[in-house]
């Protein structure tokens, strides 16, 4: 919570919005991952976020065969690689579709990106990728 003060009071950040003044390579939570493309049978590539709030980061590749369940009906495909392509060589039933997501981590505490949103605008929920 921001007070005046004439110096920066221990544990508070000297930039405004900087989420750990103890690690200068992140200062914020990342955007949601962009371009998310399949570019052959079992791969996929996408882009950094636009704001990645960070100097480095990893990511969380999410599976479903239900379009909007990312929890009991998905599994994670890649977890906390630091690529931007994966490869998921399980394919779906000759009757099915898989749908995936990717989500953005950096070093800020609680510097989980978001998944987009769902067409009504409510952001997409996940399970968490060990």
């Amino acid at each position: 919570m921001p007070f005046p003060a004439c110096s920066q009071p221990p544990g508070y950040a000297a930039t405004a919005g900087d989420c750990s003044d103890a690690d200068a390579t992140a200062w914020a939570v990342p955007s949601e991952a962009r371009d998310l493309i399949l570019t052959d049978d079992i791969s996929l590539r996408w882009s950094v976020p636009s704001d990645p709030g960070a100097s480095s980061l990893t990511y969380d590749v999410i599976r479903s065969d239900v379009p909007n369940d990312f929890t009991s009906s998905a599994s994670c495909i890649a977890s906390n690689t630091s690529l931007t392509t994966a490869t998921d060589v399980d394919a779906p039933a000759p009757d099915q579709v898989f749908y995936y997501l990717v989500r953005a981590r950096n070093s800020c505490p609680g510097g989980v990106g978001p998944l987009g949103s769902r067409s009504d605008g409510t952001p997409r929920v996940a399970l968490d990728c060990p």
